[in-house]
Protein backbone atom coordinates (compact mmCIF):
# COMPACT_ATOMS: atom_id res chain seq x y z
CA UNK A 1 0.00 0.00 0.00
CA UNK A 2 1.56 3.59 -1.30
CA UNK A 3 -0.93 6.30 -1.35
CA UNK A 4 -4.44 7.30 -0.95
CA UNK A 5 -5.21 10.13 -2.37
CA UNK A 6 -8.49 12.38 -1.57
CA UNK A 7 -9.88 15.03 -3.82
CA UNK A 8 -12.61 17.54 -2.95
CA UNK A 9 -13.46 20.77 -2.08
CA UNK A 10 -13.54 20.84 1.80
CA UNK A 11 -17.04 20.44 2.26
CA UNK A 12 -19.06 18.09 5.00
CA UNK A 13 -19.17 15.19 2.56
CA UNK A 14 -14.92 15.13 1.98
CA UNK A 15 -14.13 16.10 5.54
CA UNK A 16 -16.48 12.67 6.50
CA UNK A 17 -14.79 10.67 3.61
CA UNK A 18 -11.35 11.61 5.02
CA UNK A 19 -12.43 11.25 8.69
CA UNK A 20 -13.27 7.51 7.31
CA UNK A 21 -10.29 6.81 5.38
CA UNK A 22 -8.49 7.71 8.66
CA UNK A 23 -10.26 5.31 10.61
CA UNK A 24 -10.12 2.83 8.58
CA UNK A 25 -6.47 3.02 7.98
CA UNK A 26 -5.59 2.94 11.70
CA UNK A 27 -8.14 0.26 12.58
CA UNK A 28 -6.71 -2.17 9.88
CA UNK A 29 -2.80 -0.91 11.11
CA UNK A 30 -1.99 0.28 7.31
CA UNK A 31 1.23 2.44 6.54
CA UNK A 32 -0.45 4.49 4.15
CA UNK A 33 0.41 7.89 2.85
CA UNK A 34 -2.93 9.86 2.60
CA UNK A 35 -2.75 13.55 0.21
CA UNK A 36 -5.70 15.92 0.22
CA UNK A 37 -6.41 17.53 -3.18
CA UNK A 38 -8.48 20.89 -3.20
CA UNK A 39 -7.01 22.76 -5.80
CA UNK A 40 -9.97 22.64 -8.75
CA UNK A 41 -6.99 22.22 -11.68
CA UNK A 42 -6.03 19.31 -10.14
CA UNK A 43 -8.97 17.52 -9.47
CA UNK A 44 -10.45 18.35 -12.94
CA UNK A 45 -6.84 16.73 -14.52
CA UNK A 46 -7.59 13.62 -12.24
CA UNK A 47 -9.98 11.80 -14.40
CA UNK A 48 -12.49 11.56 -11.66
CA UNK A 49 -16.32 12.08 -12.45
CA UNK A 50 -17.42 13.58 -9.46
CA UNK A 51 -16.12 14.65 -5.72
CA UNK A 52 -15.19 13.82 -3.03
CA UNK A 53 -13.25 10.83 -4.66
CA UNK A 54 -10.14 8.71 -3.48
CA UNK A 55 -7.65 7.24 -5.37
CA UNK A 56 -5.40 4.51 -4.42
CA UNK A 57 -2.39 3.83 -5.90
CA UNK A 58 -3.10 6.32 -8.76
CA UNK A 59 -6.46 4.02 -9.25
CA UNK A 60 -10.41 5.66 -8.73
CA UNK A 61 -11.74 3.48 -6.58
CA UNK A 62 -14.55 5.95 -5.52
CA UNK A 63 -16.05 8.96 -6.46
CA UNK A 64 -18.21 11.47 -5.38
CA UNK A 65 -21.71 9.72 -6.78
CA UNK A 66 -21.74 8.54 -2.81
CA UNK A 67 -19.53 8.38 -0.11
CA UNK A 68 -18.21 4.90 0.52
CA UNK A 69 -19.01 3.36 3.97
CA UNK A 70 -16.12 2.13 6.34
CA UNK A 71 -16.72 -1.02 5.23
CA UNK A 72 -16.28 -0.51 1.60
CA UNK A 73 -13.67 1.64 2.45
CA UNK A 74 -12.37 -1.02 4.19
CA UNK A 75 -12.43 -3.77 1.90
CA UNK A 76 -10.92 -1.88 -0.48
CA UNK A 77 -8.04 -1.42 1.53
CA UNK A 78 -7.52 -4.74 2.82
CA UNK A 79 -8.11 -6.19 -1.45
CA UNK A 80 -5.13 -3.82 -2.19
CA UNK A 81 -3.23 -4.74 0.60
CA UNK A 82 -3.60 -8.27 -0.44
CA UNK A 83 -2.38 -7.86 -3.89
CA UNK A 84 0.74 -5.77 -2.70
CA UNK A 85 1.30 -8.77 -0.87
Amino acid sequence: MKQITILGLGNSRHRQLSSNIEAVIRELDLSVDVEQIMEVEQILSSGVDSIPAVVLNGHVIFDGKTNPTRAELKDALMLNQQEVN
